[in-house]
């Protein structure tokens, strides 16, 4: 009944958009994207909505949701970060056919392409449920579960609204209080410009950092930004399982990610081979390589090193990290798991939206 239920909605919002007036809500680079792509499909868009009006000009105006006073416009909000948001915003102003982004991948799939974080993510749960149940029972606190309760949820409803209800303080991300305080290295793998080891700082004072960032404008812009800090070594390279040499998308923002058509190629090695201790406390956002980065950290993991891992960026990632986890330390399933094994696992979500997952690891000592 839900899926029929579901298939209702999604033709009726494709009708909606193919007869309707579209306004494409920001003019950002989504925008863009999605403008293309309609014309493309023969649907017209009538122009452009920004908060500040300014963005991609082209052949189309830019207005303000203020300036539209038909009600059943089709507001498409282009926004993943901000979907949650700007749906509220047009949803209080009176508008009735606001559609995010989530939403449209549904209608057309072709647009999951934009970001892997929606590949095949309306399948995901529905292919994998007893995986599901699996990771909810291997959960060490009831927050978790809920967390991944919601999760499901957007997975069966593609409810933007859902994320707010899990939403944990961002300042707070890779750093929940059962994390250990007394960790002497920090690995920051995916450091961007080197807000998290900015943040690091109020939590734990670590003897020395790792950071790992192959974007070369993210890499100088952290070099800036951590200039007072002494105890970092600096690494020009993606994580991977061992040496390799990958394709990646070089954008100096959020949007560096590996790919096969990426316009530059990048050196990736394997923690294990880098870092000289032991142990350390691991945080990886790695753009969807997270897999490949855990394998090439088989030996700091079996040390007992704690993680921070994100498992957002590819719909598996929920539940096949965990495992392999699993198989690396005890060569176990989900399925296998008991409360004793030496390890308990956190759940945890930091946006209003589907990015900002992250699985904690901690070791029982």
């Amino acid at each position: 009944m839900l899926l029929q239920s579901r298939q209702t909605e999604i033709q009726d919002i494709a009708n909606k958009i193919a007869c309707g007036k579209n306004y494409i809500f920001p003019a950002a680079d989504l925008g863009k994207y999605l403008c293309e792509y309609f014309k493309k499909q023969g649907i017209n868009i009538e122009a452009f909505i920004d908060n500040k009006k300014t963005g991609f000009m082209e052949e189309k105006e830019i207005l303000s949701l203020n300036d539209i006073q038909d009600k059943n416009a089709n507001i498409i909000v282009s926004s993943i970060n901000y979907m949650a948001d700007l749906s509220k915003q047009a949803e209080e102003l009176g508008f009735k056919n606001v559609f995010d982004f989530g939403k449209l991948t549904l209608i057309y799939p072709e647009l999951q392409a934009y970001n892997q974080a929606f590949t095949g993510l309306k399948d995901e749960y529905i292919n994998n449920k007893e995986k599901y149940e699996q990771l909810r029972n291997i959960l060490a606190d009831e927050k978790s579960k809920q967390v991944l309760d919601k999760i499901i949820e957007y997975r069966k409803t593609f409810d933007i609204n859902l994320y707010s209800k899990i939403k944990d303080d961002i300042n707070e991300q890779y750093f929940a209080d059962f994390m250990p305080k007394n960790s002497e290295i920090f690995i920051d793998g995916g450091a961007f410009d080197g807000d998290t080891i900015l943040r690091a700082l109020n939590y734990i004072s670590p003897k020395k950092f790792y950071f790992f960032e192959p974007d070369t404008i993210s890499l100088s812009k952290a070099k800036e930004n951590l200039k007072d800090i002494k105890n970092i070594e600096f690494f020009p390279y993606g994580l991977s399982d061992k040496h390799k040499i990958l394709k990646f998308n070089t954008k100096g923002n959020l949007g560096s990610c590996f790919s096969e058509t990426g316009d530059t190629e990048i050196e990736c090695v394997a923690l294990d081979e880098i870092v000289k201790e032991n142990k350390a406390f691991i945080k990886l956002d790695v753009e969807g390589a997270e897999i490949d980065a855990i394998n090439g950290a088989k030996k700091l993991l079996k040390a007992g090193s704690p993680f921070a891992i994100c498992v957002y960026h590819k719909p598996s990632d929920i539940w096949k990290i965990p495992e392999l986890i699993l198989n690396i330390l005890f060569d176990k399933t989900l399925a296998d798991y008991k409360e004793n094994d030496g390890i308990k696992f956190y759940l945890r979500h930091y946006t209003n939206t589907v990015f900002d997952t992250i699985l904690y690891g901690v070791p029982i000592q």
